[in-house]
């Protein structure tokens, strides 16, 4: 069974959690190539406008309903992947937008009884949620701490080290704000009216939120994962698709997305090395000889390069594509493996034998 509507787009958004920013996502995100996905830094976090607010929930909700046309007529659906914060706002968003949203899955939340949270937390973190005054200190010297801690960041944490410096990418009013007005404001019984749209990944070794609350709910635990996802996103991704059932339907872009997709048909195609029976040419084009009209699985594969495009940008995706191209040969390039999602492991790394003619 689908949960969405294919004459609607379908477009998976990540939602970071308190101190963390968009590129907590990043290896999520690759694992859900040719699907649309948006992630990006809440207000107060990352590289995003840090105003001199209270950070009430309300003040969220504004930022997201911008960020994602919420209260526009328009034909948008989506899927939620929040972690904590970003948890608690998805769970908001359901409850403002029920029709906007397929599905939640809420990672990290709900959280614990604000004392018993606090008992679990490491000494530091536990003075700064209570706002002595020699944090505030620290916290507005996260410059200096940045620079001190970027050398170690780069040696032992250099495959998240966007996520690790983008933890120092905010302001102690932000963070501080948003803790005792958003979050520890929560009312986790509101989960009970919105059963049907959510779906809890926690880990097992989690220390924030409240595992036995979540056991009432549809929820999946991750054995060796704690609050941080970090090197489960591949876990966390299946259990998604699984519950969306996007493994049993393969032909998932919508009529609207193909509609939204410059494909322009030709009788040849000239491009060296290759025959190829299609060439994606974003922003210009898709390119596809008459013969293959229609063909779903052609339009898949050059919809993920389309994706890598809107990820990468014009002189990143070309500049790259090349690269591969020649370091890696046609067959082995990661882009174009990425692409080919939808054929099965012998023809992903055997492409040009199976459809090319040289």
């Amino acid at each position: 069974m689908n949960f969405y509507n294919k004459n609607k787009i379908m477009k998976i958004v990540f939602l970071h959690a308190l101190v963390g920013s968009k590129n907590n996502f990043e290896y999520m995100e690759k694992e859900f190539s040719g699907y649309q996905t948006m992630s990006f830094d809440l207000i107060g976090f990352g590289k995003e406008i840090k105003p001199n607010a209270n950070y009430i929930l309300d003040d969220f909700m504004k930022f997201l309903d911008l960020k994602l046309q919420l209260s526009k007529n328009n034909d948008m659906q989506y899927v939620l992947v929040g972690h904590s914060l970003g948890a608690l706002l998805a769970k908001e968003i359901i409850k403002k937008y029920p029709n906007k949203i397929i599905k939640a899955f809420l990672l990290g939340y709900p959280f614990m009884d604000t004392d018993k949270a606090l008992r679990k937390q490491e000494f530091l973190n536990r003075l700064y949620a209570q706002g002595i005054w020699w944090t505030k200190v620290i916290c507005e010297m996260r410059i200096i701490f940045k620079i001190l801690f970027a050398p170690f960041i780069f040696l032992f944490k250099y495959k998240y080290r966007k996520s690790y410096l983008d933890y120092f990418n905010h302001t102690y009013q932000s963070a501080y704000g948003t803790l005792h007005n958003t979050i520890w404001k929560d009312n986790k019984e509101d989960l009970f009216k919105l059963s049907d749209k959510i779906v809890f990944i926690n880990g097992q070794k989690e220390r924030s939120a409240d595992l036995e609350f979540t056991k009432k709910f549809k929820h999946y635990f991750i054995e060796s994962m704690g609050h941080v996802f970090f090197n489960h996103e591949r876990e966390i991704a299946e259990i998604i698709k699984g519950e969306l059932d996007f493994n049993n339907d393969k032909n998932h872009i919508s009529n609207l997305e193909i509609k939204n997709l410059k494909i322009k048909y030709v009788k040849k195609i000239y491009f060296p090395l290759h025959k190829f029976r299609a060439v994606a040419l974003p922003p210009f084009g898709i390119f596809i000889k008459e013969q293959y009209k229609n063909n779903i699985k052609i339009i898949e594969h050059d919809y993920v390069h389309w994706q890598q495009y809107k990820r990468m940008g014009f002189f990143r995706y070309y500049l790259r594509w090349i690269w591969e191209q020649i370091y890696y040969g046609y067959d082995k390039s990661p882009m174009e493996i990425e692409a080919r999602y939808n054929e099965n492991e012998k023809i992903k790394y055997n492409y040009s034998k199976k459809y090319l003619q040289k």
